[in-house]
């Protein structure tokens, strides 16, 4: 929940309602904790309605509009993504564009708003530049380039969206720093890797950014 709370916070677009539970059950191995009542919580979200971003089916980039729209709003989304330093825990590779970030379509058929509906693999990749983490994020129009007619304008529009993100991700940290800083002052803080102290890295770590730079970055990994 505390992940949750800090990539909202961040501006991950997340599904909006969040339920939690819990039920018990005794524990019938054949060892010493034969007996013992065992807890297991669990989540259950809202249904979204759409479809994941790597499972467009690749005729609809074939549409110059649909295509347009999904890289926009795919730029915004890694956006936030590198910024969360989301990542696989067992590997580190990027989480971006793995079934999690869900596309919903307007009556026009046009993309109209993207749900990551999962956060999880946020705040791994707390410690490094964003340097070494931006190349990974180029691979969402690399792999659509035999798809889209117009590869220059496609790329374009995905770096153009991830960096007015950026910049406006920064700016609201800087305007409202104090709010942001102090959003886990209330949580352990441990250099060993706590959630409070993960949360301080990703914060300076975004304060100095460039964020000019970074989607540069971006638009030569995507050119290379």
């Amino acid at each position: 929940l505390d992940l949750r709370l800090a990539c909202r916070q961040l501006g991950m677009n997340l599904p909006r309602r969040l339920g939690f539970g819990q039920f018990t059950e005794k524990y019938s191995g054949r060892n010493q904790y034969a007996g013992t009542t065992v807890r297991a919580y669990y989540y259950v979200r809202d249904y979204e309605a759409g479809i994941a971003s790597d499972k467009v089916p690749p005729e609809r980039f074939r549409n110059p509009a649909f295509a347009q729209a999904f890289a926009y709003l795919m730029g915004q989304a890694a956006a936030v993504d590198l910024v969360v330093g989301r990542a696989a825990t067992e590997t580190g590779e990027s989480l971006f564009d793995s079934f999690h970030e869900v596309l919903k379509c307007g009556p026009d058929g046009l993309p109209k708003e993207l749900v990551v509906t999962d956060h999880a693999g946020s705040f791994v990749k707390y410690r490094e530049d964003f340097e070494e983490l931006v190349p990974a994020y180029a691979r969402v129009v690399l792999r659509r380039e035999k798809f889209v007619d117009d590869f220059a304008s496609f790329a374009k529009t995905y770096v153009l969206a991830f960096e007015r993100k950026l910049t406006e991700i920064q700016t609201a940290y800087r305007s409202r720093r104090t709010a942001f800083d102090d959003l886990f002052l209330h949580r352990p803080y441990d250099e060993a890797g706590s959630g409070a102290f993960r949360w301080s890295c990703i914060l300076r770590r975004l304060d100095a950014c460039n964020p000019q730079a970074v989607a540069e970055m971006l638009k030569k990994a995507i050119q290379s």
